[in-house]
């Protein structure tokens, strides 16, 4: 199955900078070309680090990403940021656990590509530890690079030589601004829908939810305790080979951190038995008034955790 850029987006161009399809910029205002520098308050786990965010037209983009993507040592770890359905989360970071091969990331990067540099619902990137590299596209499509500061003068090199320079600002006025941000993807019945590319990458690049596994904080960092959480995952029939039925399990239950999580659903499928984990499609806390008929009786403010209902909708057999 394929995706498809919905055809009938317009791309807007304004003052000879072509925007990606998915942003429509509502003041008419264009983004200056160039980079921008910033000093990153290093940690204990990174050196000190130089962050460079550039803007550049659309027709310019993806000759630069594959310049700059030239920078990564391998292996890589890639990463995925998408839009949270979390009651208490806006964005949803996912990446890889473990390294990939840099030719893995890439080829996927090159199957995805015309949507990764179009798609403003879609984020992602990648980063490599030794030396440490980050190459990033952001959702608005302007590539932050964050790399070790020894490195950085040499970076400025080579934008330089790609015919960028330093500005001060992106834009003229730097308040939030009211653009419509949008995804391209053509919603058309035997297509991939949104979801489904992005179930697609968690697949390829090996992709998990990026938090802290021990806490439950919401976004100011206010650790929230046990909250009601909303899981989904798509399962293989196990001791089958090669895998060829699968399901839908969505599961509601309460924990107090992902890592809870992960052990109340690891005890749901060994009740299953049947399925194994192929996908962890969503794991996003919920708020308690926005609970599904079947939770009406469960307790408000309980500290109590555990697995409260369980389904299984089998999906229609694929091929390998």
């Amino acid at each position: 199955m394929n995706y498809l850029i919905d055809p009938t987006l317009k791309r807007l161009t304004i003052n000879g900078f072509a925007f990606p399809l998915g942003w429509n910029p509502s003041d008419g205002q264009r983004p200056f070309e160039g980079y921008t520098i910033s000093r990153l308050e290093s940690d204990l786990e990174l050196p000190d680090t130089h962050q460079f965010q550039i803007a550049v037209s659309h027709e310019r983009l993806k000759p630069l990403l594959a310049k700059l993507f030239e920078m990564l040592p391998d292996p890589v770890y890639p990463i995925l940021e998408i839009i949270s359905t979390d009651a208490y989360r806006q964005v949803d970071t996912l990446m890889s656990p473990e390294p990939l091969p840099k030719q893995e990331f890439l080829s996927t990067w090159a199957e995805f590509e015309p949507l990764l540099v179009d798609d403003c619902a879609l984020a992602a990137g990648a980063m490599s530890e030794e030396p440490y590299v980050e190459v990033f596209l952001e959702a608005n499509k302007f590539i932050i690079i964050n790399i070790a500061s020894e490195q950085s003068e040499a970076l400025q090199d080579e934008l330089q030589a790609e015919g960028l320079h330093e500005v001060p600002s992106h834009w003229i006025d730097d308040e939030d601004c009211m653009d419509e941000f949008r995804s391209v993807v053509m919603e058309k019945e035997g297509l991939m829908t949104l979801d489904e590319v992005i179930v697609h990458l968690q697949r390829l690049w090996q992709l998990e939810l990026n938090v802290d596994p021990d806490g439950n904080p919401d976004e100011s960092g206010r650790d929230l305790g046990v909250t009601l959480w909303h899981i989904v995952v798509l399962a293989v029939r196990r001791d089958q080979q090669p895998p060829t039925d699968s399901a839908r399990i969505e599961i509601w239950l309460s924990a107090a951190s992902l890592g809870q999580v992960e052990e109340l659903v690891a005890d749901v499928f060994d009740q299953l038995k049947e399925w194994d984990i192929d996908t962890m499609v969503s794991q996003d806390r919920v708020a308690f008034d926005d609970r599904p008929r079947e939770l009406n009786d469960l307790e408000h403010g309980s500290n109590t955790t555990g697995v409260w209902a369980v389904s299984v909708q089998p999906l229609e057999s694929r091929s390998h």
